[in-house]
């Protein structure tokens, strides 16, 4: 009992292990992103911008980008997109010859989808996208790369420091 202004309540109790100590003792609803919605009853198809956002942050190599694009790309918003250049663009060179002959499908659609929401891009969206692409050297982005640069040069105004070092 602890007391309170001449009464006695009960404490509060935690239990013994909390917090946890390790990653690995976390909890299922420490996971869960900070806003209070319940993404458990949604189509897999369909994730949260946030939790695809998340998987594309941690792929590490180009078809985990790849499965996340072809699993979720129907949902995909601008984050999501110039997340998806980025996270390309980064990934070892030595990968590149194969991965362009297999999924060059796959990032013909990732380009369509990056047109589609190229006017909602911020500065920020427009250098990351651009950035990436020219990493990947992918040719048959070229295209839409003028296309971002063209966007850009639209809106000079936007642009500051920070948005093209990230």
């Amino acid at each position: 009992t602890v007391p309170t202004r001449g009464r006695k309540q009960k404490a509060d109790v935690l239990p013994k292990d909390y917090p946890p100590t390790r990653p690995n003792d976390l909890r299922p609803n420490d996971l869960r992103p900070k806003d209070t919605k319940d993404y458990s009853s949604q189509d897999p198809k369909d994730l949260h911008p946030k939790l695809i956002t998340s998987r594309l942050s941690n792929a590490t190599n180009y078809a985990a980008i790849i499965e996340v694009f072809k699993r979720h790309g129907s949902s995909f918003n601008e984050i999501n997109v110039t997340t998806a250049w980025s996270q390309l663009g980064k990934v070892r060179s030595n990968e590149r010859a194969g991965f362009f002959r297999v999924e060059a499908p796959t990032l013909m659609l990732l380009l369509q989808h990056t047109g589609k929401v190229m006017p909602r891009l911020d500065a920020r969206g427009i250098a990351n996208a651009c950035y990436g692409m020219a990493r990947l050297g992918f040719e048959p982005a070229r295209p839409t790369m003028v296309s971002l640069g063209e966007e850009a040069a639209s809106r000079i105004g936007e642009f500051n420091a920070q948005n093209l070092a990230n």
